[in-house]
């Protein structure tokens, strides 16, 4: 692969070898004035977005505090209840012989059981994987409420037909089954699926999603670990041929002295734009009454980047310095600038997993949520999931790149560095991302990564790929594990 891809390239949609030259002036486009403006607007719009993460995760909380435990410590459960049947079932017999090891297994389980609802979960649990006497064993005498005891009471009931040969208890009606899946989710699933032969479908269906989510977990493990032995091989030839001359880095052999210096304020009044409107839409769609959900919402992230990319034009830009600016050109090529970006977001995997490391140790400090509210996938039908695999690894790295790693990176070049502005947008990328304040460490590494790419190809083609096979993996692996 060539590693100067300084001669830039023509905008994207333009077939004129030499269009990139013409499209270049020495006029400037806003004022100081106009740039304060449009860094308070991004300044408030940043606090209003972490604001609003910070009342959903705590309301959320409170609701789920209410019901017996919180969303994270119930999608963290579920996935590891999944985990361990599903290691019994394919790998138990061999590597956990005896019950004391499969004991062993559902220690950390126990422990973390602060509630009736977890306390139930537990045994279910111990049922599935060391049989009838273990869930002899954990009945109590006393009930902590009315809940508890129905609870229990329908436990009791399955238990009692599975032990007399029956397949149904039919002593439970469709409300109590349902309630019961409700309060318990998948780990109900099993529980009421308990005497049925392997064959019988419920009993199947919900095994195999046991067998799915661990597999995936180490299909996944195996191939983080490999993803990151080789990008920290190419990583460190990237360096290598950086120190020996022999790496370009595109954007200052051609952007910083030709196009985001003269840009004046309008890149970043055009981001403070797409990110205001994106923020405010999102708090008035919050308001509205959630039979509306999601197209609100939806319309929000459309309105932000149509005005986002209109504000330019009126400003006095044209269409071809647009897409000059912001990245919109081709490069050494597209199919090149897309083998760039695969390359690069590899190369990039040691510094997000120094990120992913202080986010993991961030949230075991502080026990915060760090998950996005898509990451329950549990239910959602498959139109809904096509859209929002679409969001992720479509709509988001094109819009996304456009303004964070096309406005705001060309902004914030004009009078910073490579680093500081790839650190800087990072932080805002992942600032404003629903995750919460401890995800920032892993997000803003990826944005960081996203704004080299940006630096070292100058079009955004190569950041868009490396973020679409970001968002795709990450959807894909949630798709497999938690469905």
């Amino acid at each position: 692969m060539n590693d100067d891809p300084s001669g830039g390239g023509p905008p994207l949609f333009s077939s004129s070898p030499g269009a990139e030259e013409r499209v270049i002036s020495t006029r400037k486009t806003g004022s100081v004035a106009a740039g304060w403006v449009a860094a308070v607007v991004i300044g408030v719009s940043v606090v209003l977005a972490m604001g609003r993460v910070v009342m959903d995760k705590s309301e959320m909380a409170r609701a789920e505090a209410a019901a017996g435990g919180t969303r994270v410590s119930r999608i963290e459960a579920e996935l590891g209840a999944r985990y361990l049947v599903g290691m019994n079932e394919i790998v138990g017999p061999v590597l956990v012989a005896g019950g004391e090891s499969k004991e062993r297994w559902l220690w950390a389980v126990a422990e973390a059981a602060q509630s009736s609802r977890q306390r139930v979960s537990l045994a279910i649990l111990r049922w599935e994987i060391l049989g009838d006497e273990a869930l002899a064993a954990d009945f109590p005498v006393v009930f902590v409420d009315e809940d508890d005891r129905r609870d229990w009471e329908t436990l009791a009931v399955v238990r009692r037909a599975v032990a007399e040969g029956g397949v149904g208890a039919d002593e439970l009606s469709d409300d109590d089954r349902a309630r019961f899946r409700e309060r318990f989710g998948w780990v109900g699933r099993l529980a009421l699926s308990r005497g049925w032969p392997e064959g019988e479908p419920s009993r199947r269906v919900v095994l195999g999603e046991a067998r799915r989510t661990f597999l995936g977990s180490v299909m996944l493990a195996c191939g983080v670990l490999g993803a990151f032995v080789l990008g920290s091989g190419l990583a460190l030839w990237a360096l290598v041929r950086r120190a020996t001359g022999r790496w370009v880095w595109a954007f200052d052999a051609w952007d910083r002295g030709r196009v985001a210096a003269r840009g004046g304020s309008v890149w970043l009044e055009t981001f403070a734009v797409y990110l205001g409107v994106m923020v405010v839409g999102g708090l008035v769609a919050d308001g509205l009454p959630s039979g509306w959900a999601p197209w609100p919402q939806a319309a929000a992230f459309a309105g932000a980047a149509v005005l986002g990319a209109v504000w330019p034009r009126w400003r006095g830009v044209t269409w071809a310095e647009w897409m000059v600016a912001l990245g919109w050109r081709r490069g050494r090529g597209v199919m090149r600038e897309v083998g760039a970006g695969l390359f690069g977001y590899c190369a990039g995997l040691p510094i997000i997993a120094v990120g992913v490391g202080l986010t993991m140790a961030l949230t075991l400090v502080t026990r915060a949520d760090a998950t996005h509210p898509l990451n329950h996938l549990t239910g959602v039908s498959a139109p809904a999931l096509a859209f929002l695999g679409f969001l992720a690894a479509v709509w988001a790295p094109v819009v996304e790149e456009t303004f964070f790693r096309g406005a705001f990176y060309s902004a914030w070049r004009q009078s910073g560095g490579r680093w500081v502005a790839g650190v800087g947008t990072g932080v805002i990328f992942a600032a404003v991302h629903p995750q919460g304040w401890t995800a920032i460490p892993a997000l803003g590494a990826v944005g960081l990564v996203m704004a080299l790419l940006r630096e070292w190809r100058g079009s955004v083609i190569a950041s868009m790929t490396a973020h679409a096979l970001n968002n795709g993996t990450l959807f894909a692996v949630m798709v497999v594990v938690m469905r």
